[in-house]
């Protein structure tokens, strides 16, 4: 991915993302689907702006300011909250930016909260017990995979019990970012295992699992930072 926060003038990478998925979550919020009849909106509430500086943050030219955001929730709740940390309070562009410490702490927190954490596991070893997690603690009967065997399906890629199991019972936003912080450390590796497993989770959600939880924006980026990596 582009570490870069601009290119050509316009805002790449997170820094992109976050306004990204903020306007979205502006609009959705404000049930707006224009940016004209959103500034109406606003206005009509009590915060006086101009169209031309949502188009800017529209067609990705600027990042807006912290005050103004805070504004802006004051009207639609929430949505500062997207701009700051992504979703849910969880550490979304951290973990997005590659940070191994979020990463970790993204994994580590959710097993432990589920009393399924042991210290000094590898990552092949926490995908055994994040598939746990997800079978017991977040699909239960909707579990589609039969059995429960990390290297059984990882054998049938193209019948992903995971995808499956989501038509039925979508994971939440928690699991779903430990999905991804797991799959960024394995990337980071060299045990293979670790990769097709999390290659496997990954795939799992990459679809509309991904975007039901995250938005289109979010979505689109780790489905990109998948391709990128090959």
């Amino acid at each position: 991915m582009k570490t870069s926060s601009k290119v050509g003038g316009k805002l790449v990478g997170i820094k992109k993302l976050k306004v990204d998925a903020w306007l979205g979550a502006v609009m959705q919020t404000s049930q707006q689907t224009v940016i004209e009849r959103l500034v109406k909106f606003l206005s009509m509430n009590g915060l006086d702006t101009d169209r031309g500086k949502w188009d800017r943050y529209k067609s990705s030219d600027v990042m807006p300011l912290r005050i103004f955001v805070e504004e802006v929730d004051k009207i639609l709740p929430g949505t500062e909250r997207i701009f700051l940390s992504g979703a849910d309070k969880l550490p979304m562009w951290k973990v997005l930016e590659r940070d191994e410490s979020a990463c970790k702490r993204t994994v580590s927190s959710l097993l432990a909260d589920a009393k399924l954490y042991q210290s000094g596991k590898g990552v092949s070893e926490k995908c055994h017990t994040l598939l746990q997690y997800m079978v017991e603690c977040q699909f239960q009967e909707a579990w589609c995979g039969s059995p429960m065997d990390l290297d059984k399906l990882v054998a049938s890629p193209t019948r992903n019990a995971i995808a499956k199991s989501c038509k039925a019972k979508n994971l939440d936003t928690r699991t779903m970012l430990a999905i991804v912080a797991l799959w960024i450390l394995a990337q980071s590796g060299k045990d293979p295992k670790a990769i097709n497993y999390t290659d496997y989770f990954l795939l799992g959600i990459l679809k509309q699992p991904l975007t039901d939880q995250f938005g289109q924006p979010i979505a689109d980026f780790i489905r990109k930072m998948y391709q990128e990596a090959g």
